[in-house]
């Protein structure tokens, strides 16, 4: 398999065979190992030896100035022989490639094809310097792109001021031009169904939002209601093939075909009085979400108006489609328009901070008993967190409080997360519920989850079965850890699957020391799924009936 022809990456294991299993799920087709030691460091070396040489080259998947890295710096290791490997795949499966890979095997093509067709003779034309929009233009020309203008944003000096943005008005009009809003914003069938369920839902969101501003608008007309599609903005942080950091803004219906479960269970054949609305999972994500911008953090940084040029822009778009909407026929009839409403924008906390300006963040928690500037909160839906100032007006509200009645909830949607004077990019313009502002920022409940509370629940969970499950009391703490070890790959080996977190240990748990707070330490969202199922399994098996602890017995219902 020649350089050009393949994308590749360099890495290190203790275990080739297992390693090459997982890369063969990511389409990756061979494992060459080009080296093996009982020494750490030497692999290591090689490693980075080998990705600084290759990185610069267009299949290589590795990030520049990588090598070191992994599972064998862990504090107890796997024991050697170590391996340095390469693997590869071919660039012309149906995997993504950057598009001067594309245009490199369309002139090797064309070079030892006589007859070459006449899509890869364009593509072999196309400068290797000016690759990704030679692509897009032949891709327009033979039919496999859709035709969604590229705005262009005037946001500062140099390629900032033809900064490309997609209107999602422009990805709307298409899909109403071809026909596919129903099925691809509201998953229905037509757009007499369609406004069926856009009726039954405005008819629920008003009894949970009756101060919205969106029906003071409308003024009773329901037809105008049954033609709005409620819609979630986006915000998330990708990253490039060179896993440089990439702020990415899109868009997607609130309502969709469901989940796999929905349809399996008939829930989307009931009557809609009694129905669920499905949610927007069935199908690609090509063809439900919306991408608008996206933007790479160096730039951000470098320039802190840019993020905000963006978000000005996509409001502006926003309010146009909920008030002036667009036209289903070529005449612009006005009863025959759909509206779109922005209903929340979704992200982790960090994104929606951003986006919000807000003063109040999860970051602004106090790390020492008492803060020089009194903490403001730390939560931006209320006051939790708030330390009490010198002068006493501004009292204590402890973000630990988990009574029945804490008294930080008394102070939700009581006070604005940011400056009143200025409030946040992202509305302008549009109708929102003007009692409750802030909870125009939605935060998704899997990364609160698996990134926040189940790391300090499960964390703590294995800490107090190590202390007392009676079974481990009877270990040193170091045996016990790897007990629970064992049980835990055993779980998984049993399921014949392989979680990302191969093991237990003080490192994953961040409990140096008895006297630490454990809290679970990893990144990725499977990995509390994985660490979760099997708590589930093992308290199941060892503590229910087994064990009278009071909190142990508290732990296991949990699941």
């Amino acid at each position: 398999m020649g350089l050009r022809v393949c994308i590749f990456k360099v890495g290190v294991t203790s275990n080739p065979p297992l390693r090459f299993c997982e890369y063969k799920k990511k389409h990756y087709s061979h494992m060459y190992v080009i080296c093996e030691s009982p020494s750490v460091d030497k692999v290591h070396m090689l490693e980075a030896a080998l990705i600084s040489e290759f990185h610069k080259h267009i299949g290589c998947r590795n990030k520049p100035d990588s090598g070191g890295e992994g599972a064998l710096n862990r504090t107890n290791p796997v024991k050697p022989p170590y391996f340095v490997y390469v693997v590869a795949g071919r660039a012309d499966q149906c995997r993504r490639a950057p598009a001067s890979h594309i245009v490199e095997l369309a002139k090797a093509e064309v070079a030892d094809n006589a007859n070459p067709s006449r899509a890869m003779v364009d593509f072999a034309k196309i400068p290797l310097e000016h690759a990704e929009e030679g692509c897009h233009e032949v891709f327009l020309k033979y039919g496999f792109a859709a035709p969604i203008e590229i705005e262009k944003l005037n946001l500062g000096l140099g390629s900032l001021s033809q900064f490309p943005f997609l209107k999602f008005s422009s990805w709307a009009q298409f899909l109403l031009d071809r026909g596919q809003v129903p099925m691809q914003m509201c998953g229905c069938k037509n757009l007499r169904a369609m406004r069926d369920v856009l009726g039954e839902f405005w008819e629920r969101y008003k009894a949970l939002h009756p101060n919205h501003q969106l029906f003071q608008i409308v003024q009773g007309d329901d037809e105008r209601l049954r033609r709005t599609i409620p819609v979630y903005s986006h915000t998330d942080e990708g990253r490039t093939y060179k896993h440089e950091a990439l702020f990415v803004l899109s868009t997607h219906s609130c309502l969709g075909r469901g989940t796999s479960s929905y349809v399996l269970k008939g829930k989307h054949a009931l009557p809609l009085r009694r129905r669920g609305l499905g949610l927007n999972f069935i199908g690609s994500t090509w063809s439900t979400h919306f991408l608008s911008a996206v933007l790479l953090h160096e730039v951000e940084k470098e320039n802190p108006g840019v993020l905000a040029g963006i978000v000005a822009a996509y409001a502006q778009d926003m309010s146009s489609l909920a008030t002036h909407g667009l036209s289903l026929d070529s005449d612009g009839d006005a009863n025959e328009r759909i509206y779109f409403q922005h209903v929340g924008t979704k992200g982790d906390l960090p994104a929606l901070a951003k986006l919000g300006s807000f003063k109040r963040t999860h970051s602004h928690v106090a790390r020492q008993p008492q803060s020089r500037t009194p903490c403001q909160g730390i939560c931006y839906l209320c006051l939790a967190g708030q330390e009490q100032s010198a002068d006493g007006r501004q009292p204590s509200i402890p973000w630990e409080d988990t009574a029945l009645n804490p008294a930080w909830a008394a102070t939700v949607d009581q006070v604005l997360p940011w400056d009143g004077r200025a409030e946040p990019v992202i509305l302008r313009g549009l109708p929102i519920d003007p009692t409750r502002k802030a909870r125009f920022f939605l935060t998704d409940i899997w990364h609160n989850f698996h990134l926040g509370l189940s790391k300090h629940f499960w964390a703590s969970s294995v800490v107090s079965l190590i202390e007392r499950l009676p079974l481990l009391q009877a270990m040193t703490i170091e045996a016990a850890i790897k007990h629970l070890s064992d049980d835990y790959s055993r779980f998984w080996k049993q399921r014949k699957m392989n979680p990302l977190e191969k093991e237990i240990n003080r490192e994953v748990l961040s409990w140096p020391y008895g006297r630490v707070c454990p809290v679970g330490k990893w990144s990725k969202g499977s990995t509390a799924t994985a660490f979760m199922q099997w708590l589930e399994d093992f308290c199941t098996r060892c503590v229910v009936h087994q064990a009278h602890d009071e909190l142990l017995l508290i732990v296991e219902p949990c699941h």
